[in-house]
């Protein structure tokens, strides 16, 4: 397996005998670095073992900061993959807000061309006060601009945010399944 870390990016993936291969380019929070899991459990790394991914994770990130910061924009990626929403939530970002946000990071992830943008719908959080409803109601109304992934409930670490190694399986599979 190639590996390449520069700065918040990780690029994994098989190890191609030739030609290019578009990765999967996945922008996100914690969840999407790995928090939770152990070390190269994360859900991201679970997909890199298969198909070759850049990922664009910063802990704490919320969908303002990846509008904010486009670096991940990658020319001509297989598809582009969000996992955001959780930080959102817990800062009690207006979800009007948060659904205006992820609008404007599909429209750049198209701007380059036809690649299909999924977003990873947030799971149930037992110990996070207020509804995650309001935000997946704003999400589905931006229309039918991307693929949502529904990763049904995960198991949590302790802290009751992150996903354990089997949550973390739970959601690269359901990310798997919809990139075949």
């Amino acid at each position: 397996m190639a590996m390449l870390l520069v700065g918040l990016v990780a690029v994994t993936g098989p190890a191609s005998g030739g030609g290019h291969v578009p990765p999967i380019v996945i922008i996100g929070d914690s969840v999407s670095v790995g928090g939770g899991a152990t070390s190269g459990n994360g859900w991201a790394y679970i997909l890199g073992r298969s198909v070759a991914v850049e990922v664009h994770a910063r802990n704490g990130a919320t969908t303002g900061y990846f509008v904010e910061h486009p670096l991940w924009r990658t020319p001509e990626p297989r598809a582009v993959i969000v996992e955001l929403g959780i930080n959102d939530w817990g800062r009690h970002v207006d979800p009007a807000t948060y659904a205006a946000n992820l609008w404007r990071i599909v429209q750049t992830a198209r701007a380059g061309g036809d690649e299909p943008v999924l977003i990873v719908d947030v799971y149930e959080i037992p110990t996070r006060k207020g509804s995650w409803k309001p935000y997946r109601d704003a999400l589905m109304a931006l229309g039918e601009d991307f693929t949502l992934i529904e990763t049904g409930p995960v198991e949590l670490t302790a802290d009751g945010v992150h996903p354990n190694d089997a949550g973390h399986a739970a959601i690269a599979r359901a990310v798997f399944a919809a990139i075949k």
